[in-house]
């Protein structure tokens, strides 16, 4: 009777010890499972922030391309203007000059002339 009481009671450990085992690797199933959906979420997420960085560094040279752009069409307008006020300068002082003579031609035969 007692190897029987020590068969059944092996037995039993065994069974507890196969329903623990297959207990702990129905969790360890579920863990996997679970670790998988969030490396899927985690790979999706980082995806999707990585197409937004692109977008973002996309758009930012677009406008620093723009900006670059519209800066060197202000450089070329000012230096336009710069050339043109310089010229109007110079015209200035030359009618200045055509102006002083033919006031001193005026002024000569006034003199002259009286």
């Amino acid at each position: 009777m007692d190897v029987r009481y020590c068969f059944f009671f092996i037995l039993f450990i065994l069974i507890s010890l196969f329903n623990q085992i297959r207990l702990k690797t129905n969790e360890l199933k579920d863990l996997k499972e679970e670790l998988n959906k969030n490396k899927q979420r985690y790979e999706e997420h980082i995806s999707d922030l990585s197409n937004k960085l692109k977008t973002i560094t996309d758009r930012h040279r677009e406008s620093t391309t723009l900006l670059q752009n519209e800066i060197k069409t202000k450089k070329q307008q000012v230096e336009q203007y710069t050339q043109q006020i310089e010229q109007i300068k110079n015209e200035k002082v030359q009618l200045e000059n055509e102006h002083s003579d033919l006031q001193r031609q005026v002024n000569s035969f006034l003199f002259y002339s009286v």
